[in-house]
């Protein structure tokens, strides 16, 4: 394994790491160019195993990133009545 490929799994990780989340949104530069195939992967990997609990959104510009979030985090709501992790 090379070392940028190391680098893209590690980097993410780390980052998941440093606090709790409970969204994590992953962009079209990385999901519609077919050649970022490994990176994606990459990242929904990181994400399942550094923060198990955490909806994963998608925008499709940078300009819609908070409603993907908000998506996100309308999601947790019936979980916080249920007691379950809070946001």
């Amino acid at each position: 394994m090379g070392a940028a490929v190391r680098r893209r799994r590690v980097q993410p990780r780390a980052a998941l790491a440093r606090r709790p989340v409970d969204v994590v949104v992953i962009g079209g530069g990385v999901r519609l160019d077919p050649a970022q195939t490994p990176a994606l992967e990459a990242l929904v990997n990181a994400v399942i195993e550094a923060a198990p609990g955490a909806r994963i959104g998608f925008n499709t510009s940078p300009t819609d990133t908070a409603e993907a979030i908000g998506r996100g985090l309308t999601a947790w709501i019936p979980r916080l009545r249920d007691g379950e992790r809070g946001i």
